[in-house]
């Protein structure tokens, strides 16, 4: 069969809803092939494939297959019978799904038979409308937010759908000047309706609330040509829902204060939670960039086409299109709000806790990213399902950035309030991003090999938390920890003796001024192995084993993975003594912090920092000759 059979097969319009896609790029001489057939819709499909696939490919992926789309597969009303073609490209930053939605120009026919809207004025007026906050997208998010409203029990459950209390300050947008907008500080007990905006602040110079001209906020208002593009289209957004009150963070935190910015981000759970609707700006890299963006409309042969550009990786992204996606703080924003509205840069789509959206249809179903499955499943969960969710959100949030690295606590604190009053109602206390009652198994995390490092605004880098804490280092980590379920055993060395952080402010989970562990467990001293000419500069321990007769000790190279948390550059270790402190067995394998006596003046020669994490199986090689006695230990 030739090549170019398989294609036409797939965008044909007579076959295109019952065939699949290709499994592989045919090629571009496949694509001359198929317009050589002269069959009318494989001939206009192939020139849009010409047309858009460069946008798409970025030099960092190919184009894998091509479908075409209609409403009946995408089990969305398509306006006006608008066909999507899609791409779909592995990128480095992981899998994005790209489309090109097609629509009728007036006064042409075309393969498909579509039909331009009665209503359209011309050419830039698609069935999608012409930007992204055109009469056609307000229509279908209203219809998101009333489907959610009537039909959401998850969503009821975890939002507010009558009128919540207030927080401390929001501002009132329903005055009687448009054109301003006031700061409020409701009293006690004042309910109503308000909408949230998570964006990015993009190191951009804007209007914020300080001890300076907080009074002038509350009193004269604020001009709307005084705030930043961003936050004057949120406010749009906010009235076309007829919702008075909105919340901004610079607005209404003042920003100049520690103690009131403490104890607000102390709130922020309450705050997501509580709103009616979060609207994000994903395209936007600061608040001077519009929420709202035109559709970039082209002629192609007898039809009019836009391109969309979804995010659709499971992982946090550091995608262009979605600078919002990259943002730590922006993390829990999201998973907390009960429903969201974000605008990207080619069409607006939905979140909620039961569903997922978009314009053009293909982004939707029941919830598929990590952020979107958190929200819908920490509630009712228990025992090790709660602990391995936490894992992941770490490991989510810690591959985000920050432009403060002080707030490396307090952007997942929202997140901590919401865990701990889900999932931890035994009375377990938060410790630096940790919990008392699964310490050992929080304690095990990991530098990820390979993870950006976090911006830092400082140097040296301020202190954040305890060594033991990953709020301590500057890239993503992870937690390697499978084996908590039934059907490994796990078995833990070490006592819990105290445990405690001083609390920088009124949070509970937010900034500290220190903390530390008391511990009881099993330590063993090793050294670090000499290196000769040709070895590799991976820094390698060398450990007490047990000789042939299981009497005395040896020293044997650990041969077993480490990961230390502070190489650097130069992979360089301390010279001070090392020490493997044994915490947890599952199966066979071992779980070992690997530690060091404390620098800091005053410390004792018990007290000890982390700097990494080691594994190893038992085996008749590699028998750790463990003391019998436990060594208790304070850990900072």
């Amino acid at each position: 069969m030739p090549d170019s059979e398989p294609l036409c097969a797939s965008l044909c319009a007579d076959s295109h809803r019952s065939r699949p896609a290709p499994k592989a790029w045919p090629g571009w001489a496949s694509l001359e092939r198929v317009k050589l057939k002269k069959c009318p819709s494989c001939a206009v499909l192939a020139e849009i494939v010409r047309v858009y696939s460069p946008r798409f490919e970025h030099g960092n992926g190919i184009v894998r297959g091509i479908s075409l789309r209609s409403r009946s597969d995408t089990g969305t009303e398509l306006p006006h019978g608008a066909l999507a073609v899609l791409f779909e490209i592995y990128l480095k930053i992981g899998l994005s799904g790209h489309c090109v939605v097609i629509t009728a120009i007036k006064g042409k026919e075309n393969p498909w038979g579509l039909r331009v809207p009665s209503d359209s004025a011309g050419l830039d007026s698609m069935c999608f409308g012409g930007s992204t906050w055109s009469p056609q997208a307000l229509a279908l998010a209203s219809t998101w937010v009333r489907d959610c409203l009537a039909g959401h029990q998850a969503c009821t459950k975890a939002g507010a759908t009558n009128d919540p209390l207030l927080p401390s300050r929001v501002i009132s947008i329903g005055g009687g000047d448009p054109g301003a907008v006031t700061l409020c500080e409701p009293v006690d007990n004042t309910r109503a309706r308000y909408m949230c905006l998570s964006y990015c602040w993009g190191g951009a110079d804007f209007i914020q609330t300080t001890t300076a001209n907080i009074q002038s906020h509350l009193l004269d208002g604020i001009s709307l040509e005084r705030l930043p593009a961003v936050f004057r289209d949120f406010i749009q957004v906010a009235r076309a829902f007829q919702v008075m009150y909105v919340w901004i963070d610079s607005l209404c935190i003042i920003q100049d204060s520690t103690e009131d910015w403490q104890r607000e981000a102390g709130r922020m759970a309450a705050v997501y939670q509580n709103s009616f609707l979060t609207v994000a700006a994903a395209r936007a890299v600061n608040p001077h960039v519009r929420l709202f963006a035109r559709r970039e409309v082209s002629v192609v042969d007898c039809v009019q086409c836009h391109s969309v550009d979804h995010l659709l990786s499971r992982e946090p992204s550091h995608s262009a299109s979605f600078p919002l996606s990259s943002r730590g703080w922006a993390y829990q924003e999201q998973i907390l709000s009960p429903r969201v509205l974000s605008f990207g840069p080619d069409e607006i789509f939905w979140h909620c806790q039961t569903t997922h959206n978009c314009e053009c249809g293909q982004y939707r179903g029941i919830p598929q990213t990590f952020r979107d499955k958190t929200r819908a499943s920490w509630g009712g969960r228990d025992g090790m399902d709660h602990l391995m969710m936490w894992h992941q959100a770490v490991e989510q949030y810690t591959k985000l950035s920050l432009t403060n690295w002080t707030d490396r606590l307090p952007a997942i604190s929202g997140i901590a309030d919401y865990h701990m009053a889900e999932s931890r109602m035994g009375g377990a206390t938060y410790l630096a991003g940790l919990w008392s009652d699964s310490l050992l198994y929080d304690l095990l995390w990991r530098q990820a090999p390979l993870g950006p490092r976090a911006p830092m605004t400082g140097t040296p880098r301020p202190w954040t938390a305890p060594s033991w804490s990953w709020a301590s280092r500057d890239r993503p980590v992870l937690y390697d920890m499978p084996y908590l379920t039934a059907e490994h055993k796990v078995q833990t060395f070490c006592e819990v003796i105290a445990a405690e952080c001083v609390l920088a402010g009124e949070s509970k989970t937010g900034q500290i001024r220190s903390g530390y562990l008391k511990l009881r467990c099993p330590m063993m001293e090793v050294r670090r192995k000499k290196t000769v000419r040709g070895d590799s500069d991976r820094p390698t321990l060398e450990v007490a084993v047990k000789d042939v007769e299981g009497k005395g000790n040896k020293y044997a190279t650990f041969g077993s993975p480490t990961f230390f948390d502070e190489l650097g550059d130069n992979r360089s270790l301390p010279s001070s003594d090392l020490y493997l402190m044994r915490v947890v067995l599952c199966g066979t394998k071992n779980h070992l912090l690997i530690l060091e006596k404390a620098g800091r003046p005053g410390s004792d020669a018990h007290t000890f920092t982390r700097i990494g994490l080691a594994w190893y199986t038992e085996r008749p090689e590699m028998s750790l000759n463990w003391p019998d006695k436990l060594t208790e230990i304070t850990m900072i």
